[in-house]
């Protein structure tokens, strides 16, 4: 699959799966906003775009292993 552009341009939802060690900081093994932000910036171009966006990630074991994290959660709620 050389050009996957082309490959979705007429697809209605994209899936887009996501490892959790993707999201992290490789130096302190914490989620890494500026990963974070870049991908939510690629989600939302696809979704203005007209396609509905769909993120799969098995993460949720790394993400409440940190405390801020899960209180960040609740503020959130």
């Amino acid at each position: 699959m050389g050009n996957y552009r082309e490959f979705i341009k007429d697809k209605k939802r994209i899936v887009i799966k996501i490892g959790s060690s993707s999201l992290m900081h490789e130096k302190t093994g914490r989620l890494d906003l500026l990963k974070i932000e870049k991908l939510v910036r690629i989600l939302i171009d696809i979704k203005n775009s007209g396609k509905d966006v769909v993120l799969v990630s098995s993460g949720k074991l790394q993400y409440c292993s940190q405390p801020s994290v899960h209180n960040l959660k609740t503020e959130l709620t």
